[in-house]
């Protein structure tokens, strides 16, 4: 049986791009280094590292949650199945999630955004 957990979440300003890790839960982060963000009209395109900060090698991890204040996730649907088999303790992967604004409450410079992932293991 699967374990579902909302392993961590970043908070962003649109500014320089601040990355702020708020939590991680086991084995799993979302890495600020690396990760990239880029605004266009109403279209925000991110690319986030997942960390396996454990000790052991975590298996067939699906993301079943993606969410941003603000924000409709754009394809990839979910669950969001990565490529690998299992990410070996120490090591990350990079996931693209694609947002666009919800009617009336565009992306702005300078305001400070919460990217929430969830997943399976």
């Amino acid at each position: 049986m699967k374990k579902r957990i909302i392993f961590a979440s970043l908070v962003f300003a649109l500014a320089g791009i601040i990355w702020s890790p708020l939590k991680a839960i086991g084995a799993l982060a979302l890495g600020t280094l690396g990760a990239t963000l880029q605004l266009q009209d109403s279209m925000l395109f991110t690319a986030v590292p997942i960390i396996n900060t454990g000790t052991a090698a975590v298996e067939d991890l699906v993301l079943t949650e993606i969410k941003l204040n603000f924000g409709t996730l754009t394809p990839p649907s979910l669950p969001y199945r990565f490529d690998i088999d299992m990410l070996p303790a120490g090591d990350s992967t990079v996931f693209d999630a694609d947002f666009a604004s919800v009617p009336g409450a565009l992306f702005t410079p300078g305001h400070t955004y919460t990217l929430t992932v969830g997943g399976d293991l």
